[in-house]
């Protein structure tokens, strides 16, 4: 007979996983996502979630290819763009919980 405390151990874990990954895809693709936010915004651009994602990673690959190419080194172009990443993360937050700022649920709402 299984042991219940193991399942809910495992369920935990399984859940604890899953938050994880869903904040490390929001960390890693955050450039791409404040991109694609104001692109949405100012030119009224009418996309779907699916499209939103793939043009926000498409940013992030341009963005890391652009600092690769300023600094001729991956640890300083991952370490720039990891402190952006860190940037803008702490700005939304700020803004849309510190602040109630519409903009920041907005940017939420278009890619979830």
């Amino acid at each position: 007979m299984p042991n219940s405390n193991n399942q809910n151990g495992d369920s935990i874990a399984g859940l604890f996983v899953i938050i994880l990954f869903f904040i490390a895809i929001i960390f890693a693709f955050s450039p791409g996502m404040l991109s694609m936010y104001a692109l949405h915004s100012s030119l009224n651009l009418d996309l779907d979630g699916g499209q939103m994602w793939t043009f926000s990673i498409i940013f992030c690959l341009a963005y890391l290819a652009i600092l690769y190419l300023s600094f001729k080194d991956w640890n300083k172009s991952i370490f720039y763009y990891a402190i952006a990443s860190i940037g803008i993360i702490g700005f939304f937050l700020i803004a849309g919980y510190g602040f109630k700022a519409e903009f920041a649920e907005n940017a939420w709402n278009l890619f979830f």
